[in-house]
């Protein structure tokens, strides 16, 4: 997993494992987990060398930090872009950019790959019920259905709904099938513990 320099530096709790946000060089959370942390020279580095030795990469970005330029630098180099937002209005409105660049990028590439968006609602605030806008409004707004909602949790459990929900996001990412979800995604969901 590698941390965009534009990201929020806080893998080490969201892995449960401590890691120094301020080396880029590769770090060892496990024997087939690893973690980067991308410096503010290495931003957008898609070509990196030290990618190559593993079989998936997945960059984590702050989109309403990320210009036009490159957003067309990521989707050239992704398979599939994961838009995680939250019910607010900023998050749809950046979701929404994302969406409109990503169909002018389609219309204008040379290639012939079509890359998998997966629109993710992340409801990390319990309280903010009474102003949520509903997965239809979401839905309509942004132009794409809602591939995943991930629900508000604080303790973590094996086999939670959290868990599951997880389960399902990677088997999403790598294009499995529901019902192969359960015993293929640990490569994904066993990150985030």
């Amino acid at each position: 997993m590698v941390q965009g320099a534009t990201g929020s530096r806080d893998f080490d709790l969201i892995t449960g494992h401590k890691l120094d946000s301020s080396d880029s060089k590769v770090q060892k959370i496990t024997d087939n987990r690893f973690m980067k942390f991308e410096s503010n020279n290495e931003m957008f580095n898609y070509t990196d060398p030290v990618f190559n030795q593993f079989n998936i990469a997945l960059f984590d970005h702050n989109a309403t930090a990320i210009s036009t330029e490159n957003l067309e630098s990521i989707f050239n180099h992704s398979n599939t872009i994961v838009l995680i937002i939250g019910r607010n209005f900023s998050s749809f409105r950046t979701a929404k950019r994302i969406m409109d660049e990503y169909i002018r990028f389609e219309r204008q590439k040379t290639d012939s790959f079509m890359r998998k968006i997966v629109l993710c609602i992340n409801e990390y605030n319990p309280g903010d019920n009474r102003n949520k806008f509903s997965n239809e409004d979401i839905s309509e707004y942004l132009g794409c259905e809602i591939n995943v909602i991930l629900p508000h949790f604080q303790v973590r459990k094996e086999n939670d709904p959290f868990t599951q929900i997880l389960q399902h996001l990677a088997a999403t990412v790598l294009g499995r099938d529901k019902e192969d979800s359960k015993e293929n995604t640990n490569i994904l969901s066993g990150f985030f513990k």
